[in-house]
């Protein structure tokens, strides 16, 4: 949990997390994003497949009690998703990946490197708290040769974010926080004799 600072005019400081997000990237040629885009025109089953997840998410953080449903949601939406792919050739358009992101921007592995200050779009939905999924416009601050695997790891710096947008991705993080020391102090605590 260390303090990043935003490019540009803005003096805030953010704290950033790491977390498991789906994410699609887009490189230009871009519209303008507003906050009103959240997912493609037309979704893909693995659209669908997110989305269903993200409400299955939140169903389970808000209803804890409801536990046996959320296994047969599960099978539900794996039986949808192989149904569906089968007939389905378009390309995966979302990935679930392990990233770092704050307020300011997001360091995410990929396949492909991409050149400083290349312009690229995200769509990043967030399968915990807040559980929802953001169309962002960022810059490329770094792209560098992963270590120990294929690809690349790119820092990109969100550029013309709302306050919205920035408080929902906020939101993400510090439920990451609360997770991780949740976990922390899980771990810390002696097991009863």
């Amino acid at each position: 949990m260390t303090p990043s600072r935003p490019a540009g005019e803005e003096r805030r400081e953010f704290f950033r997390s790491q977390g498991v997000v789906y994410l699609m990237v887009e490189s230009p040629p871009l519209p303008e994003a507003t906050v009103e885009e959240s997912i493609p025109d037309c979704p893909t089953m693995d659209d669908v497949q997110v989305l269903l997840m993200n409400f299955r998410d939140r169903l389970r953080y808000e209803t804890p009690e409801l536990a046996a449903y959320f296994s047969q949601l599960d099978t539900v939406i794996e039986a949808l998703h192989r149904r569906c792919t089968q007939q389905e050739t378009a390309p995966k358009l979302f990935q679930r990946l392990f990233v770092d992101i704050s307020g300011a921007g997001i360091q995410f592995p990929s396949p492909q490197a991409y050149p400083e200050e290349a312009a690229l779009r995200l769509h990043i939905a967030f399968p915990g708290y807040p559980f929802a999924t953001v169309a962002l416009l960022s810059t490329v601050v770094r792209c560098e040769s992963a270590v120990g695997a294929d690809g690349y790891t790119v820092t990109a710096a969100f550029e013309g974010i709302s306050e919205e947008q920035r408080d929902l991705v906020i939101m993400f993080v510090n439920h990451l926080q609360r997770r991780q020391l949740h976990q922390q102090h899980q771990q810390s605590e002696p097991e009863p004799s």
